[in-house]
């Protein structure tokens, strides 16, 4: 209405913070394999079921139940594992089940928390944790495998990576390495750690059992503002001037799948295979940097993200994760939706722009 009500809301918008450009809104793509909007935010809503018997509404708890024989004794190294979120979730559930659960945080103290929590639930449950950050190479590099290994024993095979910790629509900041730190966070860190934690995995294959789970995002598909020849230029994303909260975030979140399809191409004749997926709208800490009143007041945030009072919650969301650990006989590369093979953009699996981001992660990992 009044100029005076229209001035307010822009206030209570209004944040030093995040600035302006959060109000702008993220461009999603859905001409590329258009059904996956239909999947994603319908099935959401009315609580679909797939081919594989779950859906939206399934729950960590009960994926893990029926392929519980599977992740007994395996070695699974979780990142992003603070309380309240999805590793967490996650993280206990596989812990339950007898699997052996390393946790990784950038925080010791949240780290231990998140640990203790889960030994106080499960008496035997076989938990350790490890400490870098992914936005700070230097933590990861020549680390990190030392730091799993303190954990597990010299030597030990890791049957899982899920690289499960991620940040959304922060402003703009590079990383220790001056990487924009959305891209730098949410691939670059996940792209180090990878190498890094290969003769381990290696041995995972060696074992029978070798998966990486890349959790991606729906938001995978906000491509609309960016160019194939560009997408994953350093030039290109790490100038503030060409900054855009949601562009950066769609960025990684794509580099996220195609980072996956990659793995599967270059490593799985050696027995390690990746996927990605879509957790489904789930409100978390991942959020900290949308002002709340923006998603309370907006029509616009509802319509991209879902209704509020329909997004999913921690168990369900923490569901497809559990999925693509554990189910056998699933597409190797594939990248998955409510516990079912999913659509992506076609763009994930273009040849040319899975070795572009292999080159650019080598060498902003170099």
């Amino acid at each position: 209405g009044s100029q005076e009500s229209r001035r307010s809301r822009k206030i209570a918008h209004k944040s030093p913070i995040v600035e302006a450009k959060l109000m702008e809104t993220p461009s999603f793509d859905f001409r590329s394999n258009p059904p996956t909007w239909y999947e994603s935010i319908v099935n959401d809503r009315l609580g679909f079921v797939g081919p594989s018997g779950f859906g939206s509404a399934s729950t960590a708890s009960a994926v893990a139940q029926k392929f519980s024989s599977v992740a007994k004794g395996k070695t699974i190294l979780i990142t992003g594992c603070t309380m309240g979120g999805l590793g967490f979730e996650t993280a206990r559930i596989l812990a339950g089940l007898g699997a052996k659960v390393v946790l990784n945080t950038r925080n010791k103290e949240k780290g231990e928390k998140a640990m203790d929590a889960i030994k106080a639930e499960f008496k035997s449950a076989d938990v350790s944790l490890v400490v870098f950050d992914l936005g700070k190479l230097s933590t990861i590099q020549n680390k990190a495998l030392g730091l799993f290994e303190e954990a597990v024993g010299k030597g030990a095979p890791l049957h899982i990576l899920l690289n499960n910790a991620g940040i959304m629509a922060c402003p703009f900041t590079l990383t220790e390495q001056k990487i924009e730190t959305q891209f730098g966070v949410n691939h670059i860190g996940h792209f180090a750690l990878f190498k890094e934690l290969i003769p381990a995995l290696k041995k995972g294959a060696a074992d029978g059992y070798c998966r990486v789970v890349n959790l991606s995002s729906m938001g995978h598909r906000i491509l609309a503002n960016l160019d194939k020849k560009t997408i994953f230029d350093p030039e290109h994303f790490n100038d503030e001037k060409k900054y855009h909260v949601w562009d950066a975030y769609g960025r990684s979140k794509f580099a996220n799948v195609v980072f996956a399809s990659e793995i599967e191409k270059r490593y799985g004749d050696q027995g390690i295979h990746a996927y990605s997926l879509h957790p489904g709208a789930i409100l978390t800490n991942l959020g900290r940097h949308i002002i709340p009143q923006w998603i309370e007041n907006s029509w616009l945030m509802r319509k991209f993200f879902g209704l509020v009072w329909n997004m999913k919650n921690i168990p369900q969301g923490s569901a497809t994760s559990v999925y693509a650990a554990l189910a056998p006989d699933i597409q190797n590369g594939g990248y998955f939706d409510n516990c079912n093979l999913g659509k992506a953009h076609l763009w994930c699996f273009d040849e040319d722009l899975g070795k572009t981001l292999w080159e650019v992660s080598e060498k902003l990992t170099g």
